[in-house]
């Protein structure tokens, strides 16, 4: 029979291992998947468990404000927290003041950290169109598997013609991120070299940027063999690519982050490959579909056009009309305002001509008085001038008149001498001029003469 003051209450009970519980120190980490969440403004309760048991875990608000996630059930988390036993109810949990994700519920949340700061930059780029005529495919994938048989055998049954390029890469493990960046990064240099040197190069021919594109496929594997494609490197060079870019990689539920910067998404091979070649029917199909709608547009085109042209038309030759008739008006306004000016110019040209006329009268009257006047003078200045001359002429006459008398042989027949010549006329200067028995004619004053023979010379004396 136990003692009475063995017996302790509920209360007691409680009270006595919430203070055991409590006086345990030190923290303990512990690691569980969350099957229950609720949360509260104040606090959140929730269950974490593993294979054999459960937990009961509280978490105040101002512990939740710094975890950097929103917890929910399925995540596998790590809790830091102490024992402790609620008196009243005596349920045992853990008070956590520390949660962090753990394994790859911390790779899935590095993921989606990375997921957002990507957002912005890799996964922002305008998507690449797929060209329509696709003649060469480029493909980066393991050198073994069935990704390769696949694509061949798609190739062969919708386009045989187009080329397929393999780019072998290691498609897991370390080397993965290394390899696949590098042929994604080759096969861009080749089609460079190829449009650079008129579409030939590296024994490859008509490979261009504007038909041709990249497949990047990976068949199925776990979450840790697709981690790579996952990787900066792989999207960096999958966003620098100017080749258009294919994704198939895994399955359709996975969703590496290359698929995202990928200019398309494809979740086998063989779905790739349909992205980049259409069926030969189907591409006659769009092409004359495509022939007919562009016929159609250009009728519709023409005939809006030809409506267009119509309404223009009449608007113009309205608009030319109207614009004529308002022309004609002020060429006629320009023209009288024009007859008018001239009347008014000339009539102000011949007022001033007239005035200048009379102007140029009274200064010809006065010109022509001064000049007569002037002529008056002169006229006596000359007859002044010409007696003087005269005079001095008459003068200086008679001085010559006088001195040819002197000298004149008249002059000396008329004081008395006598001029005696020959019967040839020549003047007897001298008796030696005088030959015996020979006539000669004796002049006296006032010409008279007389005809005498010399029978004899002899000295005077």
């Amino acid at each position: 029979m136990t003692d009475e003051e063995d017996i302790c209450t509920v209360s007691e009970f409680n009270r006595y291992y919430s203070n055991l519980v409590a006086g345990v120190s030190g923290c303990f980490y512990v690691r569980g998947e969350i099957s229950k969440y609720n949360a509260y403004p104040s606090a959140a309760y929730f269950t974490i468990k593993d294979n054999e048991s459960s937990l009961e875990v509280v978490m105040f608000s101002n512990h939740l404000r710094s975890i950097g996630f929103e917890p929910k059930v399925g995540d596998d988390v790590l809790l830091r927290g102490r024992g402790d036993i609620y008196q009243k109810s005596g349920k045992f949990s853990l008070r956590a003041d520390m949660m962090r994700k753990y394994g790859i519920g911390e790779i899935l949340e590095r993921l989606r950290q990375l997921k957002e700061k990507w957002r912005s930059t890799y996964f922002a780029k305008a998507k690449k169109r797929i060209p329509l005529l696709v003649r060469n495919i480029f493909v980066v994938t393991s050198a073994q598997g069935a990704v390769i048989r696949d694509i061949i055998k798609t190739r062969n049954i919708r386009n045989a013609g187009v080329s397929v390029h393999i780019l072998p890469a290691v498609v897991q493990g370390s080397e993965c991120e290394r390899t696949v960046s590098e042929m994604i990064s080759l096969a861009n240099i080749i089609v460079g070299d190829c449009e650079n040197n008129g579409g030939s190069a590296h024994g490859l021919h008509d490979v261009r940027f504007d038909n041709s594109v990249l497949i990047v496929a990976r068949g199925g594997g776990s979450f840790e063999d697709l981690l790579p494609f996952s990787s900066e490197s792989i999207v960096r060079s999958m966003y620098e690519s100017r080749l258009p870019v294919i994704s198939s990689i895994g399955h359709e539920t996975d969703e590496p982050l290359c698929d995202f910067v990928a200019d398309r998404r494809a979740s086998t091979p063989t779905q790739a490959v349909e992205l980049c070649l259409g069926e030969i029917s189907e591409i006659r199909s769009k092409l004359d579909a495509g022939v007919k709608h562009m016929l159609n547009s250009m009728k519709q085109m023409m005939f809006g056009q030809e409506n267009r042209y119509e309404s223009k038309k009449a608007r113009f030759d309205a608009v030319l009309s109207g614009f004529c008739e308002r022309q004609s008006n002020r060429l006629k306004e320009c023209a009288l305002k024009l007859k008018h000016a001239i009347a008014d110019v000339a009539s102000y040209h011949n007022m001033r001509l007239a005035n200048l006329q009379r102007d140029l009268d009274l200064l010809a009257g006065r010109f022509a008085a001064a000049q007569s006047n002037r002529i008056d003078r002169l006229d006596d200045k000359l007859e002044l001038s010409m007696a003087a001359v005269v005079e001095n002429c008459n003068k200086h006459f008679e001085s010559l008149v006088r001195q040819l008398e002197l000298v004149s042989p008249f002059g000396v027949l008329d004081r008395g001498y006598s001029i005696i010549s020959g019967q040839d006329g020549k003047i007897v200067s001298c008796p030696q001029d005088i030959s015996g028995d020979g006539r000669y004619r004796i002049t006296f004053k006032n010409e008279k003469s007389v005809s005498a023979r010399i029978s004899e010379v002899s000295d005077a004396g």
